[in-house]
């Protein structure tokens, strides 16, 4: 599972073209999107929220407190946000993956028995 994933993302929104701006689940998302790409005044509820977002990453403290610092910079800033559950968006497409990684691994196994032909079966109940 991905380290730092949010169990509810937030989408956020220029409040007044109502564009979405970012969609962020996990702290890594949230410390980038702070540091690269925040358009509201760098007060201190954001810098909270970047000191909450290294020290989760860290491992110094909770992703959920990096997540709560990020939502409370989102609203002093005035962004427009919904949140989502990021968990189930992640959890899909892990699990995807992971069955994407044993077919290929039960398929090439498969393949191999079929170019042996039948002589693998019979060595296989002797």
């Amino acid at each position: 599972m991905i380290n730092g994933l949010w169990k509810m993302g937030v989408v956020l929104h220029d409040r007044r073209s109502g564009k979405e701006v970012a969609k962020i689940r996990t702290t890594r998302e949230a410390g980038e999107f702070l540091l690269d790409k925040w358009s509201g005044e760098r007060c201190a509820s954001y810098q909270k929220a970047v000191v909450s977002c290294v020290s989760a990453m860290r491992g110094e403290s909770l992703h959920e407190s990096a997540a709560t610092a990020f939502i409370s910079a989102v609203i002093q800033a005035n962004y427009g946000f919904n949140f989502f559950e990021a968990y189930w968006d992640v959890f899909d497409l892990e699990i995807s993956r992971a069955a994407d990684a044993v077919f290929q691994e039960d398929y090439t196994f498969w393949t191999a028995q079929q170019k042996q032909g039948p002589s693998l079966a019979a060595n296989a109940s002797h």
